[in-house]
């Protein structure tokens, strides 16, 4: 339907599978799916529904060993998530937990725009914010889009941080190609890991903490 976009999960488990976990939570109703337990170690899962275009989600996967799901005794395991069909990130190799905060495809006239950060340690110092300088400009009050349908009928803007140590997250957002945007990282002086961002399929930056504040243009500026 129109109204729903799909959600796949493709999840190889390592030599542990009974210490992952993982949820889906809708952000506006709160409501959480959760997997079934895991019985098969180097097995391959997948799980597939539908989702309402006008929320916004997170899918979070959990390891109670603190070591993801990569390096567990030479493991190779991973997870995949794929949004109507097309792969829209991969990963296995965190420490506790791995969030990822996502959304309905872009529609035409939009990119996606995404923010990662692994953390180490220091993650209560690291804050970061996503402005439209028109929107600036025109002294108006920043906000996001009003029907929830992923278009460019508003300007918008996003903030992260503070975060937990141990932690990876990536936070993806869709913004009007025609738009300029400032990105402002403000990491600590005890800050250590890594940050990465990209807009429409291109990285844009990736590079370890250091303390300061850190200013990227982005989109058509």
């Amino acid at each position: 339907q129109i109204s729903e976009f799909k959600f796949t999960l493709i999840l190889k488990t390592d030599h542990n599978p009974g210490e992952i976990s993982w949820e889906l939570r809708r952000s506006d109703t709160h409501v959480v799916i959760k997997n079934m337990p895991y019985p098969a170690a180097m097995y391959k899962y997948n799980y597939t529904t539908c989702l309402k275009r006008s929320a916004d989600y997170e899918w979070s996967i959990f390891d109670r060993s603190l070591n993801g799901i990569q390096t567990d005794l030479g493991a190779h395991g991973y997870f995949t998530l794929l949004i109507d069909d097309d792969v829209f990130i991969s990963g296995g190799n965190f420490d506790y937990a791995h969030m990822i905060f996502f959304s309905a495809p872009c529609q035409h006239g939009m990119a996606q725009f995404e923010y990662q950060t692994n953390i180490v340690d220091g993650g209560d110092d690291v804050r970061w914010s996503l402005r439209s300088l028109q929107l600036q400009q025109s002294g108006l009050e920043d906000h996001t889009d009003n029907d929830n349908d992923n278009d460019n009928d508003t300007p918008v803007s996003y903030t992260g941080g503070p975060f937990q140590n141990g932690i990876k997250q990536s936070v993806s957002a869709c913004l009007d190609v025609s738009g300029c945007y400032n990105l402002t990282s403000v990491q600590g002086n005890t800050t250590s890991g890594s940050y990465g961002v990209m807009f429409g399929g291109v990285s844009l930056k990736h590079s370890s903490f250091y303390p300061g504040n850190d200013v990227l243009l982005i989109g058509n500026c």
